[in-house]
């Protein structure tokens, strides 16, 4: 099997880029409408309790930026996609 096949069977079983889920990978390039470039990442929330019970999937999202790293936990936690996010 060809390098290209085997890269193709990643794809399709969506292991491709190492994501923590097997059909989510971890990063999913994007261009918005204004063909400004966003990044797609894993799935994180917050664990500070003062911060809103909301997941974020972007890397320029305003809101998940301000979430510290020793505060990011992965995956969505059972917590709806964040405003910022789901506008972009």
């Amino acid at each position: 099997m060809a390098v290209s096949e085997k890269m193709d069977a990643k794809r399709r079983s969506g292991f491709v880029g190492g994501g923590r889920y097997p059909q989510e990978s971890v990063f999913q390039h994007a261009y918005t409408e204004n063909t400004e470039y966003v990044m797609r990442v894993a799935a994180y929330h917050s664990i500070n309790p003062t911060d809103p019970d909301v997941h974020h999937v972007h890397d320029n999202c305003p809101s998940g930026q301000q979430t510290p790293a020793h505060n990011r936990q992965p995956g969505p936690n059972g917590w709806p996609l964040c405003k910022h996010c789901r506008d972009i």
